[in-house]
């Protein structure tokens, strides 16, 4: 049986997103660094304000580094869900705002790494304690950080 000259493979366009099977190692953890941000935030948020209502249902007043304390866990919480909506996008979309999940996920560092420095301010055992909390948050934000500045990443997600 011969086949014509003209007769090749024509690969069809795909109207489906890929299977995680067809991502690189790389892409699946740029996915899992933004999922695991959001959970991670998620826990520490509620944890950050069941901790403020209980204080503010015992005592009567509020210092001002609780405020900033409490404002950044309250900033962060939109700012994670924001990144799962991302990790979604991603599998999911074809047109991706790269340059803003890395905001985000710097907005997410900055806001720990302020935690644990106004925690610090309070007592410094405390605030290497929060440093070792928010350590999850600051790393899964890193590998979405240096994933999405590869171009071969960023490739696989088009």
């Amino acid at each position: 049986m011969a086949f014509l000259e003209d007769d090749s493979f024509q690969q069809q366009e795909r109207t489906s997103p890929k299977l995680f099977t067809e991502y690189s190692l790389s892409a699946i953890l740029t996915v899992v660094g933004l999922v695991g941000s959001f959970i991670t935030i998620l826990t520490l948020s509620f944890a950050v304000i069941f901790a403020y209502w209980i204080l503010i249902m015992t005592s009567t007043t509020l210092d001002f580094i609780q405020i900033i304390t409490l404002n950044c866990s309250l900033a962060m919480f939109p700012l994670g869900a924001y990144q799962a909506y991302q990790a979604y996008q991603l599998h999911k979309k074809s047109i991706h705002n790269y340059k803003r999940v890395q905001i985000i996920a710097s907005l997410n560092v900055i806001l720990s790494i302020v935690q644990a420095a106004v925690y610090a301010s309070i007592l410094f055992i405390i605030g290497l304690i929060m440093l070792y909390a928010f350590s999850g948050v600051i790393v899964f934000n890193l590998i979405i950080i240096y994933y999405l500045n590869q171009p071969d990443v960023r490739s696989e997600f088009e």
